[in-house]
């Protein structure tokens, strides 16, 4: 994927104006079943919900990276901006 859609592009923005933390939770609300991979997203410390499908892709492309804080292998919680 060479751009990003102008939503995902936004969430980004708003990642990076914060300097915080995206953070995923598993859940299996409709939202997160048909948007999120199964997952709901919020940024951290303030705890702000974050669009689910923008977290989604920037998990999906890279733009994100984890912080190695996953309970088991492959199950990544939180995620920092790419430098």
């Amino acid at each position: 994927m060479n751009e990003l859609p102008h939503w995902a592009i936004k969430a980004k923005k708003r990642l990076a104006a914060s300097g915080e933390l995206l953070c995923r939770q598993v859940s299996d609300c409709e939202e997160a079943l048909e948007r999120g991979d199964g997952y709901l997203y919020f940024t951290h410390p303030s705890g702000k919900k974050f669009p689910t499908k923008s977290a989604a892709l920037l998990i999906e492309v890279g733009e994100v990276s984890s912080k190695g804080d996953g309970l088991f292998d492959g199950f990544e919680q939180t995620f920092e901006l790419r430098q």
